[in-house]
């Protein structure tokens, strides 16, 4: 024979590394076996450091305080993760990927109509920052969409919609991952942990986390389909602040416009500041610049 093999020596020249291999078919059996558990507990954990956080926006003194209406804040929280936890039970009792039902689509209305109206309160407050704004309404968008698809799926016969309803709840890990990725930057660049880089480190986030997030949850196209929704939602908010901003603040479409979130409105701040500071102040029909 002429290989340098001999019997009983190993494969990999160390003992250790042969050990580790022949033991990787038995591990991946095992958390094949496992996989709805293990998955479960992935999910605690990478929920845990932030729950704490999280729960205290159910107080309603504390909602208040952060700007947040407190009862939509509520609903908003319990929902999610009621939501992803009686999703993770089913797959552990019944160990295979399970179809939405009537219970899935109450919850889940719940969530996504409370963040739609936590989204559009948020938008208008000072602090509001362009890319985050359009990032959350994306992601309303887009979240709606894949667990609409599971449901038309579900309803169109023979029991299916388990792959969208899947993705539409493991998108739901955003909620770890973009504050994860946020708590991680200020460590890799300690200037985006100061306050005065906050708008950069927040807008920094969504880009990063907003696309991993559809990724991790499987959603076809989602990656390309976010970026180019996020162009064009800031894109549309800018032209649509331009088109309200010489309305008449009574007029009712411009009310609902403004309702609704989807505008600009850092860009119609910036626009009547302006305005104001061009008015005639003084009564002597001299112009003065505030």
């Amino acid at each position: 024979m002429n290989s340098t093999h001999q019997e009983g020596s190993p494969l990999l020249g160390s003992p250790d590394v042969d050990n580790i291999i022949s033991g990787l078919p038995y591990i991946q059996n095992l958390c094949a076996r496992y996989r709805p558990e293990l998955e479960m507990l992935w999910v605690l954990l990478t929920y845990a450091p932030f729950l704490t956080s999280t729960f205290r926006y159910t107080s309603p003194k504390f909602a208040r305080h952060r700007n947040y209406p407190p009862f939509t804040t509520t609903i908003h929280i319990f929902s999610a993760f009621l939501l992803v936890l009686r999703y993770h039970a089913r797959y552990a009792a019944t160990r295979t990927w399970p179809c939405p039902e009537l219970p899935d689509l109450l919850l889940f209305a719940v969530f996504n109509i409370s963040s739609f109206f936590l989204e559009a309160h948020r938008a208008s407050v000072p602090q509001s920052i362009p890319v985050v704004r359009a990032g959350f309404q994306v992601s309303v968008l887009m979240h709606a969409a894949v667990f609409g698809a599971s449901w038309v799926q579900r309803c169109s016969g023979g029991g299916g919609g388990q792959v969208f309803f899947r993705a539409s709840v493991k998108f739901m890990n955003w909620f770890a991952s973009f504050r994860a990725i946020k708590e991680l930057l200020g460590l890799v660049d300690p200037r985006l942990a100061q306050p005065k880089n906050t708008v950069a480190s927040f807008e920094v986030t969504m880009v990063l986390s907003l696309p991993l997030g559809l990724w991790e949850a499987g959603v076809p196209a989602g990656v390309p389909a976010s970026l180019v929704l996020l162009a064009g939602f800031l894109i549309m908010e800018r032209a649509v602040a331009e088109a309200v901003f010489g309305m008449s603040d009574s007029n009712p479409c411009k009310r609902l416009i403004l309702a609704s979130g989807y505008v600009d409105f850092n860009l119609l701040r910036e626009k009547k500041q302006r305005y104001d500071e061009a008015r005639v102040v003084e009564g002597d029909g001299l112009q003065v610049e505030i």
